[in-house]
């Protein structure tokens, strides 16, 4: 980031909140400002003196950004310098609102002040960045708007965000690509560094993930992506943020799927509005098995999507996404899903609910015949939608025994969902069925037979990572997966981006250190209680997460430190339409009613959701809305109780209700009825415990 006095103008502004402009007021040639509908935030966009383009942003006259770079490296043109400033288009209003199947808030309204700032760069070619700054953060991209077919390829993304020298960061690394377990990373599955000083270094090249939280005197800012599609890769962080700058890095070359996902023809309609990336090569001979189209796909001139994003013109960049604000800010934004396209299929209903699963604690020994069957049955008796039948039933179960076990599920209202491996050659895993979803051919031919099976969706592990060719794969699997009825659930692989708006039949994601890791090795269960606090900000802020919630048994060889209080409030706070419950058939016998009762009635997605309470790592209360009824649920991270103060009247709640809560040892519960008209209510939470309590 350039600090030469050139750009000390705005910078002054900035920082001391002189420049808090109404939106759409004119100012100064070379510098434009845009506020937040509200007025509490401004976004303040210049360029220096030797042509480089920069924001910052204030929150109530507060400094919340430092001035931070903008720009983009292409590998035929920079324009992160000698830029020319052309114009600033009028401030637009951005309002309106949508219908989400899953999510946090059933309806979302949005509503931001918009700006376009163009530029012009090497040989007068244009690039617009625009601006898009709602009361809860703001957003940008960049747009290279003159058509051209030919190939452009980004080297690299100037735009960064420069926090103040005091802020504190809760971010979680990016491991490398096809390092640990059977070469299956990265899976964004690691426990966070909370609360450290910024411009820590990450402990690996590949950086810090999405999303990244940080707190700056009052204001806290969760940074991210929305809107990514086939002509980009992910971005994360880069692994050096010297004085606290973070910058934007893309996927390494080994996230790539290397596969022909970008050549092949996609005819339907559903497809149309994926911008094909490249004008496409001769067509694949139809004749080839797969080993020989894998080898004709090799020597095409040109395979983009590894490292560094690659597309024709016109080209619009992800979104690069900042919630800001108070901590419910964050907890209650939509900013990530309104900024995503809208849905690119009228996909059926479908019913979102809880889903038994054998694997969580039972493992790969469970996926046989009798053991699904039972599980199917178990999710009949607790009234739950679906059975997630995992790894390996292809060998264990075999092709005939599904039929049979989707033939029984469907006699009890029981939806399967199917395990597949994501396959390539960037994973070593052993697990099958592999090789069904990573050619597109094969991929179609196995989900109609499913489908026709009666199949009602897939979970789809062991994904490559962030390259471009593997964004490509993501979203050609959602369309196929749309154009044959499955849903889908997204496992070891990519964080949301806003798909969940933009793809109907895509249920949930895993991208987080689940509840598997914590039947590995001790550490994982030790670390379990803050992480689960740290996750409603973070991760779970901007989209569904399948951690595999709600333990109430013992973990073979595994001390569980947290309660089954803290277990039962997880199926509240963490959400995912889909809640692929871990408990088993008997540890549910062991259970009071009233437990066996909320879990049987247990919604998955929410009409709203409010933060009451809680600080990430330590604690957090969350209220939920479905219906006429009301959730508050809390867990505690800490080793000592924490009082709690429900102001029930303020949340609308005049009925009684019940609390289910920590018993006399951290394995038993206490339920308490709470009479009508009751204005306030008072609890603890135990150490390691929490509460849930129903209105």
């Amino acid at each position: 980031m350039p600090q030469s006095a050139k750009m000390m103008p705005l910078w002054a502004a900035a920082c001391f909140g002189f420049a808090v402009f109404a939106a759409g007021q004119d100012v100064p040639s070379n510098e434009a400002t845009i506020s937040s509908p509200d007025g509490r935030t401004v976004v303040s966009i210049g360029i220096s003196g030797e042509g480089v383009p920069f924001y910052s942003v204030n929150r109530d006259d507060t400094v919340v950004l430092l001035p931070s770079s903008l720009g983009i490296v292409r590998e035929d043109a920079d324009f992160s310098s000698n830029l020319v400033w052309k114009e600033a288009s009028p401030v637009d209003i951005h309002k309106g609102s949508y219908r989400m199947v899953t999510g946090k808030r059933r309806i979302c309204a949005f509503h931001a002040h918009t700006r376009k700032i163009t530029f012009e760069g090497p040989e007068r070619e244009r690039m617009d960045i625009e601006f898009y700054v709602a009361n809860d953060g703001f957003a940008f991209r960049y747009d290279f708007p003159t058509p051209s077919s030919k190939i452009r390829v980004i080297q690299k993304e100037i735009s960064s965000f420069k926090l103040p020298p005091d802020a504190k960061a809760w971010l979680t690394p990016h491991r490398n690509a096809r390092t640990g377990w059977c070469d299956t990373q990265p899976s964004y599955e690691e426990n966070y560094h909370a609360g450290i000083p910024v411009g820590t270094e990450a402990p690996e090249i590949a950086g810090w993930s999405f999303p990244a939280l940080f707190q700056a005197g009052e204001n806290w800012l969760l940074i991210t992506e929305s809107g990514l599609d086939s002509s980009y890769c992910g971005s994360r962080l880069a692994q050096n943020c010297p004085d606290g700058e973070y910058s934007i890095a893309f996927a390494q070359p080994k996230e790539g799927t290397c596969t022909h996902e970008h050549y092949v023809p996609c005819t339907s309609p559903i497809c149309s509005v994926t911008r094909v990336l490249l004008p496409p090569p001769p067509a694949i001979p139809e004749d080839l098995n797969k080993e020989e189209r894998e080898a004709y796909v090799a020597q095409l001139p040109y395979a983009p999507g590894t490292s560094t994003p690659a597309s024709v013109t016109p080209w619009k960049t992800p979104w690069r996404v900042t919630i800001l604000g108070s901590l419910a800010n964050v907890v209650e934004s939509t900013l990530v899903s309104d900024l995503a396209p809208a849905p690119v299929s009228q996909f059926e209903s479908w019913t979102p609910g809880i889903a038994s699963w054998s694997w969580g604690l039972l493992q790969d020994e469970s996926v046989n015949f009798e053991t699904q069957k039972s599980f199917i049955g178990f999710a009949a008796r607790m009234g739950w939608s679906y059975c997630l039948i995992d790894a390996d039933w292809d060998t264990r179960i075999k092709h005939e025994g599904i039929r049979e076990l989707v033939s029984y599920a469907e006699s009890m209202g029981i939806g399967i969902f199917l395990w597949y491996n994501a396959a390539g050659k960037w994973n070593k895993t052993t697990y099958t069925p592999k090789g069904l979803m990573d050619d597109p051919i094969v991929r179609n031919t196995e989900m109609s037979r499913i489908s026709r099976l009666g199949i009602k969706g897939i979970k789809v592990d062991y994904w490559p990572g962030d390259g471009q060719s593997s964004i490509a794969y993501y979203q050609n699997l959602l369309n196929d997966a749309a154009r044959q009825k499955l849903l889908v659930c997204l496992s070891g692989g990519t964080i949301p981006r806003g798909w969940n708006r933009t793809y109907p039949n895509l249920v949930t994601h895993e991208a987080v250190k689940g509840f598997e890791h914590l039947t590995y090795n001790q550490e994982s269960a030790d670390l379990a209680p803050s992480h689960c606090t740290i996750l409603p900000f973070t991760r779970n802020v901007v989209g569904p997460m399948d951690y595999g919630p709600v333990c109430l048994d013992e973990i073979p060889d595994i001390s569980r430190r947290t309660s089954n209080a803290f277990e039962l409030a997880l199926g509240v706070i963490f959400e995912s339409p889909i809640q692929h419950l871990v408990d088993t058939p008997e540890g549910m016998d062991k259970q009071p009613y009233f437990v066996v009762d909320f879990l049987r009635q247990l919604p998955t997605t929410w009409d709203n959701t409010q933060l009451i309470e809680g600080f990430p790592g330590k604690y957090v209360i969350l209220a939920r809305y479905s219906g006429k009824r009301i959730l508050i649920a809390g867990i505690n991270a800490t080793d000592e109780a924490v009082p709690v103060s429900l102001k029930l009247y303020n949340m609308g709640i005049t009925g009684g209700g019940k609390i289910i809560t920590d018993g006399s040892d951290p394995r038993s519960f206490s339920l308490i009825r709470t009479p009508m008209y009751t204005k306030s209510l008072t609890l603890k939470m135990e150490p390691l415990g929490g509460f849930i309590a129903e209105f």
